[in-house]
């Protein structure tokens, strides 16, 4: 099985990357793509885990991208775990993603919900973001559990919530092509964007590059599906899937590393425009 979404505690994943690989391979995945998001970090732990499993590692990234509503992610799969180009602009985007907290933090604090910066970092194990804070305000008694701290609190549109992603849709696609990668508009229901708006902005990213839309995705409708085959096929585009594995919490509800459901033959045509 090929898997080419999943996330480590080197950004918001519950598994440190060694353990996420060993998870993969008792699973039988046989590719294992490390996507944290906006960063790069946990790849070179996961390659020699990998090689020690028998598993190929492919290096990824989810990169937050700008968005006027709802979330933007792009997935770039890698040759190597640290393309220059990227991790200069992940450093950049790091520093912008530090202030966002602190504004996060701010904003909850003039809420009533103040929280001890310390104790949000205890959560994380790479770089901080909403989970960690979302675990924090739970612990502190502002919130009864994680989903409760988004509904109410740092979730998009709500009070504390602070907009995130430094780049561009286009620059982000160049950004990934520049460096050999692979390029996947990840999860487009998250964009909650109309059909018509959607297909104008994927036609823009395959102009410069874009390889791929994310179709098959756990919960999602059949009419959802359909539509994001349909615009894939439209502008040519490879329509693959992902489980965006984040732990083992998310099994119970079908999100398995491994099984996304697209087909091995599309995932696999992906792995082959990683130059």
């Amino acid at each position: 099985m090929i898997e080419l979404h999943a996330h480590s505690t080197a950004s918001d994943g519950a598994l440190a990357p060694a353990a996420l690989v060993a998870r993969a391979a008792a699973a039988d995945v046989t590719v294992l793509a490390l996507t944290d998001h906006d960063t790069l970090a946990g790849c070179d732990e996961a390659l020699v885990a990998a090689a020690t499993a028998g598993i190929r590692l492919v290096p990824g990234i989810e990169l937050s991208v700008r968005t006027d509503r709802g979330t933007f992610h792009l997935l770039g799969h890698f040759a190597t775990s640290a393309p220059a180009p990227l991790v200069a602009r992940m450093d950049e985007i790091a520093t912008a993603r530090e202030r966002r907290n602190a504004m996060i933090l701010a904003r909850l604090a003039v809420l009533g919900a103040p929280l001890d910066p310390e104790a949000v970092a205890a959560y994380a194990s790479g770089r901080i973001g909403r989970p960690h804070i979302a675990a924090a305000l739970v612990e502190a008694g502002h919130a009864s559990d994680v989903t409760d701290a988004f509904d109410r609190l740092i979730g998009d549109g709500q009070p504390a919530h602070v907009p995130a992603g430094a780049l561009d849709p286009i620059e982000a696609v160049r950004l990934v092509k520049t460096c050999g990668g692979a390029a996947t508009l990840a999860h487009p229901a998250t964009l909650l964007l109309e059909p018509d708006v959607l297909d104008r902005l994927v036609a823009e990213l395959a102009a410069v590059g874009l390889d791929a839309v994310e179709v098959v995705r756990i919960g999602l409708r059949a009419t959802e599906l359909e539509l994001f085959a349909s615009i894939a096929a439209r502008h040519r585009l490879l329509a693959t899937g992902g489980s965006d594995y984040h732990g083992p919490a998310g099994e119970e509800f079908g999100i398995c590393l491994g099984q996304c459901g697209a087909a091995p033959t599309v995932l696999q045509a992906l792995l082959e425009r990683i130059a």
